[in-house]
């Protein structure tokens, strides 16, 4: 496992230059609910604030979370995972962040927090519940990024647009869960965070 560094801390004892640059401007669209789990990445927190990181940065608001479960979550590495619909018609692409206690999911294209290549070797991970902010700083090597990126775009080339469900499950798998509908199907350890600005898919959140 690569190296992770985790900071944690209260938000009431923060200073407020830190909390200007660790806290974005969480926004959801009006017809969505304000409670749940939102990410932004650091580009779009620039943008709206003026304020925030130099290194890519993904923030992630968990409500109700305690301190205990942030650095859990947090002081994991990333992996990648390919999730499908219960109707098995639709597959996405998740970062994965945590165990099988508690497992935070992030679509896997948000933006500009997560590397893209050689040289993009160090992501912060900021999770922010009503009382605690937990800062993970990933740093890896060349090796452990080349394995990353790898893992990340074997799993991209079989899902989203290059998903094929009839090739892959056949029509008669297909048709014994097409009542299960287009949603994932739900596990109570299992966190799914929606991009605050525009989520990939309609189900995906």
């Amino acid at each position: 496992m690569y190296t992770i560094n985790v900071t944690s801390m209260s938000i009431k004892d923060a200073p407020q230059q830190t909390l200007a640059e660790w806290i974005p401007t969480f926004v959801p669209p009006g017809d969505l609910p304000v409670d749940g789990v939102w990410a932004l990445d650091a580009e779009f927190c620039k943008f709206a604030t003026g304020e925030g990181p130099t290194e890519p940065a993904l923030f992630v608001l968990l409500p109700h979370l305690d301190e205990r479960q942030l650095r859990a979550v947090a002081s994991t590495a990333m992996s990648v995972i390919n999730v499908q619909s219960g109707d098995l018609l639709h597959c996405e692409t998740y970062c994965t962040f945590g165990n099988q206690i508690l497992e935070l999911r992030v679509p896997g294209a948000l933006g500009k927090w997560n590397p893209k290549c050689p040289g993009d070797n160090v992501f912060q991970l900021v999770l922010i519940s009503d009382e605690h902010i937990v800062i993970a700083r990933h740093e890896m090597d060349e090796l452990e990024l080349d394995s990353l990126l790898d893992g990340m775009q074997g799993q991209h080339d079989s899902s989203g647009p290059n998903y094929n469900p009839v090739r892959v499950w056949g029509d008669a798998r297909l048709d014994e869960v097409a009542h299960l509908g287009s949603f994932r199907q739900t596990e109570e350890n299992v966190l799914y965070a929606c991009y605050a600005v525009a989520p990939r898919s309609p189900w995906a959140c």
